[in-house]
């Protein structure tokens, strides 16, 4: 039985009862009246037909719900029998009209004569509602089994409907006149339910105040692993590993056994070593490797040999810096890893903020850093003799910015680092970071540290596997390597020149692959290869000046759109940016969404062209795009 509708059942049988104790106070007046009907009775038929329907609804042939056993079948039963036989008790009270004086006498004296069964039929009725009424309260409504959370989930609509009619409920329980065990234990029970959904209404305005809408943004952005890639770091050494050769090359050899040390790590029980650090050079793949380890199946198993029989709450942030300020910030860090731990463990939520300031702020409430730094500090501190551990994973350390404007990037690094130590040394927790190899960083997790390892030194393996998938799947490509050896050594090429920088790898694959579509051999080919440059702003630099004199200002145009923006700027504004004739158009153009989706499509492929695969537009699921 939907919640919803169970309530609406329990409401409609004490207003019942309700309605069947009014007829019998107003006995006396129904006896005295002509017709032997009043309001009263009406009013009470009415709800018999309603909770005769609902009972239907609830447990008839046609419902999904069956009986729980067979005392609610025999109250359910008995309800409707009482029910009709307290109707046909009133039938008897109506009559026709007499003209004669005794003939009426007599028709009120038997009226008033059956008020004591009218009475026991009242008591029965009352009985039953109250044991059907415990049962579905206890049993269906959301709350009373653990489920309001899934009810939320469902809409605010079917929320807002449910405590309305717990609201109606809890009315009705209130006004009757009944003071029998059965009918405190309801209202004790509604009591209840009103009061955990208060506290539950309360815990989500809290955690609507820790959300912000980029909180998801850049881990959705980074491009998940390329298959076959990255799989030693979640490999155990005594699994079975596949070889396996095709026509470009043979595997590179599988990383050394600093690869395993992550998933060594995760095992471990040393409080004093509880944090790993992943470096990496720009471009080397670190993002990516970081939501690999998010999203690894083995992760959660590789965790509970260090965590035993306590519950393991993961929480992650992608800090980025090219993002909105908040997604650089320790403020978005702070409220991302609160919002993960409390929206699925919402008892801490009185513990991280037992002011419940966010109460009196309204819907425009924000935390400040401090009182966030203090409510992560409490949770962690509160759940050391708890059942709870937690693994976060940090991702782009270098990217992180705390302030508006540009300052001493040093500094930045020092006062992350400074709030990062909050997390050292903690039995219950393990912290995973991922940065480029900068000083700071390295001092702290690098030197005298064994738990880290260094990104581009251990993905030979990966840039093979990601060049001969990238090239193999070009069937011209696959034609001239099967009649030319020297093709397939492109591929030794690659990853000898990448040096661990998989960004790398991707635009060379590009200019290759352009190459052959224009027909190059293979020495135009590895010329084309080796005339690109190692280091990736020059490549960047390299791509540009490559760009087609007639392509460049529109080139440049999107560039600088997508680089100045505040917001990411939506497709369409790109398709009408190099449009000088629709911009300097006094004219209104309505367009049907399958023109705009055409556009779009167009512009997509456009900035590919003119940009020469520098920069793609892409689609996200937050309006911008």
């Amino acid at each position: 039985m939907e919640a919803i509708a169970a309530v609406g059942l329990a409401t409609s049988i004490i207003q019942l009862v309700q309605s069947a104790k009014t007829v019998i106070s107003t006995i006396k007046e129904i006896s005295n009246s002509t017709s032997g009907d009043s309001a009263e009775t009406r009013k009470f038929r009415s709800l018999a037909r309603t909770v005769e329907i609902n009972l239907e609804t609830a447990f008839g042939p046609k419902s999904a719900s069956k009986y729980p056993n067979e005392e609610i079948k025999n109250c359910v039963e008995t309800l409707r029998i009482e029910i009709e036989g307290f109707i046909g008790e009133l039938d008897n009270f109506r009559s026709k009209r007499s003209n004669s004086v005794l003939q009426a006498c007599i028709a009120m004296v038997k009226r008033y004569s059956r008020r004591d069964r009218i009475g026991n039929y009242v008591n029965t009725i009352q009985q039953m509602s109250n044991q059907i009424s415990i049962h579905i309260i206890t049993t269906t409504v959301p709350g009373m089994d653990g489920k309001l959370d899934k009810l939320i989930s469902q809409g605010a609509g079917l929320e807002t409907q449910l405590s309305k009619n717990m609201a109606d409920l809890q009315s009705e329980l209130r006004a009757t006149t009944d003071t029998s065990k059965e009918n405190s234990k309801l209202q004790q029970v509604v009591s209840d339910w009103v009061t955990r959904k208060d506290e539950f209404d309360a815990q989500s305005g809290c955690l609507r105040a820790l959300y912000f809408p980029e909180i998801y943004r850049r881990q959705d952005d980074v491009k998940q692993a390329h298959e076959e890639t990255f799989k030693w770091v979640m490999c155990d050494p005594n699994d079975n590993k596949d070889g396996g050769t095709n026509v470009l090359a043979g595997r590179a050899d599988t990383p050394s056994r600093k690869g395993h040390a992550f998933l060594d790590w995760l095992r471990s029980n040393d409080a004093h070593h509880n944090v790993f650090c992943v470096f990496g050079k720009p471009g080397a793949g670190k993002s990516t490797l970081m939501r690999f380890i998010a999203h690894h199946g083995r992760l959660r198993s590789a965790l509970e040999n260090w965590a035993g029989d306590r519950h393991i709450v993961i929480a992650k942030y992608f800090f980025w810096n090219r993002g909105e300020q908040i997604q650089r910030s320790l403020l978005g860090l702070l409220r991302s890893l609160l919002l993960q731990i409390l929206e699925h463990h919402r008892f801490l939520v009185p513990v991280a903020f037992p002011g419940q300031s966010w109460t009196i702020g309204g819907d425009k409430f924000t935390f400040s850093k401090d009182s966030l730094m203090d409510a992560l500090k409490r949770v962690l501190d509160h759940t050391v003799n708890q059942s709870l551990c937690f693994f976060i994973l940090i991702d782009g350390l270098d990217e992180f910015n705390d302030q508006e404007q540009n300052i001493n990037p040093s500094s930045q690094e020092v006062i992350l680092l400074e709030f990062l130590k909050m997390f050292h040394d903690r039995p219950c927790l393990k912290l995973c970071v991922s940065t480029r190899p900068y000083q700071t960083f390295k001092k702290q997790y690098c030197e005298g540290q064994s738990h880290w390892l260094a990104l581009h030194d251990l993905t030979k393996s990966d840039i093979k596997t990601y060049a001969q998938e990238r090239l193999g799947k070009d069937e011209k490509f696959m034609k001239l390597a099967v009649d030319d050896i020297n093709y397939g050594s492109l591929v030794d090429e690659i990853v000898k020149a990448a040096e661990g920088v998989f960004l790398w790898v991707r635009l060379a694959c590009d200019s290759l692959l352009a190459g052959i579509t224009n027909a190059d051999h293979i020495h135009d080919l590895q010329l084309r290869l080796r005339e690109l440059p190692h280091d990736l702003k020059e490549f960047y630099e390299y791509i540009l000046n490559s760009v087609s004199p007639e392509y460049q200002k529109k080139s440049a145009r999107s560039l600088l759109l997508a680089i100045s923006s505040s917001h990411r700027p939506r497709i369409l504004v790109h398709h009408y940016l190099n449009d000088s004739a629709r911009l300097t158009s006094k004219n209104v153009e309505r367009v049907d969404f399958k023109s705009l989706h055409q556009a779009s499509i167009r512009a997509k492929e456009r900035i590919t062209v003119v940009s020469k695969g520098l920069w793609k537009l892409t689609w996200t699921a937050y309006g911008n795009n």
